[in-house]
């Protein structure tokens, strides 16, 4: 046997033994072994050992002291690129604990397990717990991701699902019978239909609307889309810095009110820009004219000097640049009640 230059040669047999099994031969012969049917089977005997009562760490109390060097010890650690390897291999295949699982019924037949013998049926987190779990999420969403993060997701799923069809493609609610099965319904939603509703026949008062619409969160764009940022470059280069993007904030007169565009100099000027498709009497069933006058009514009610402009007059930008004169200068497109 030889040994590595530099250690002293070993004065016991357990030096030896622990050189032999941990040489890069007795790991491959050791793999070998446990991916042989013996092997697997012994290993499924280990696990069996451990389960329920015969685990010694089930009816185990941690005290806070062992939490807090439990966790002093595992701060900073990090898996190495061979671990992940070796731990997702460990997990491929038959080695999968859902392996051959994948069907629906196996699906809702897990879902109604995981209800029915929840760790936390019937209990309740204690104020600490929920300030801790409060404080580990605050400041955490989509939106925080970096654009590294976001790149790395990207091209983590990028052709993941291609070729595959929705399972739901073509199905509705009264003809699929994976949504119609009562206790078996993953997605909650025949419990909350008709008069099953605990809101059935009743109404929100006027109070209870504007809270929650003063409350609710926007979930709508956060940066100027592609017109938008047009009109804003034309903006900038008239009246420079007097007109900023508000798309994505709320009016403090009405928080249902987003304008696209408002003046930062105190004048109270606003710009709005109407998309030729979103603001079409397709999807609005209002003509031009009365599109406009509903915006401006409901604007001008709060003090503001409005001007509408539509997307196809981008295409001409000398026209546009004079009406946004006129507007500015010479307020001949405001419009009040």
């Amino acid at each position: 046997m030889t040994y590595p230059k530099g250690k002293p040669y070993p004065e016991s047999g357990k030096d030896n033994i622990r050189l032999s099994v941990n040489s890069p031969d007795a790991k491959i012969k050791k793999q070998a072994w446990l991916n042989s049917p013996q092997g697997l089977l012994y290993r499924q005997r280990a696990t069996e050992r451990m389960l329920g009562e015969n685990n010694p760490a089930k009816l185990k109390v941690w005290t806070e002291e062992e939490r807090q060097i439990h966790s002093l010890r595992m701060t900073g650690i990090k898996r190495t690129e061979e671990q992940k390897k070796h731990y997702s291999e460990s997990k491929m295949g038959f080695r999968n604990p859902n392996y051959g699982k994948n069907d629906f019924p196996g699906l809702l037949a897990m879902m109604q397990a995981i209800r029915e013998h929840h760790p936390m049926l019937g209990k309740h987190h204690s104020e600490k717990t929920k300030r801790k779990l409060r404080h580990s999420h605050l400041g955490k969403s989509w939106g925080n991701h970096t654009p590294e993060s976001k790149m790395k997701i990207s091209i983590a799923r990028k052709g993941k699902y291609k070729g595959i069809a929705p399972w739901n493609k073509g199905l509705k609610a009264e003809d699929d019978s994976r949504i119609l099965t009562g206790a078996d319904n993953i997605f909650g939603r025949v419990k909350f239909m008709g008069e099953a509703n605990g809101f059935f026949g009743k109404h929100h008062t006027q109070e209870s609307i504007e809270k929650i619409l003063n409350n609710r969160k926007y979930a709508g764009p956060t940066f100027p889309n592609k017109p938008e940022e047009r009109l804003l470059e034309i903006l900038e280069s008239l009246y420079p810095r007097r007109y900023c993007y508000t798309g994505n904030m709320r009016l403090p007169e009405n928080p249902r009110l987003r304008p696209d565009f408002s003046s930062r100099n105190g004048e109270r000027e606003i710009i709005e820009l109407f998309g030729n498709y979103w603001h079409s009497q397709l999807i609005t069933g209002r003509n031009k004219e009365e599109e406009e006058k509903q915006r401006i009514d409901a604007l001008a009610n709060y003090g503001y000097k409005i001007l509408i402009i539509w997307e196809c007059e981008l295409e001409d930008e000398e026209a546009l640049i004079q009406k946004i004169k006129s507007f500015v200068e010479v307020d001949q497109y405001v419009r009040v009640n």
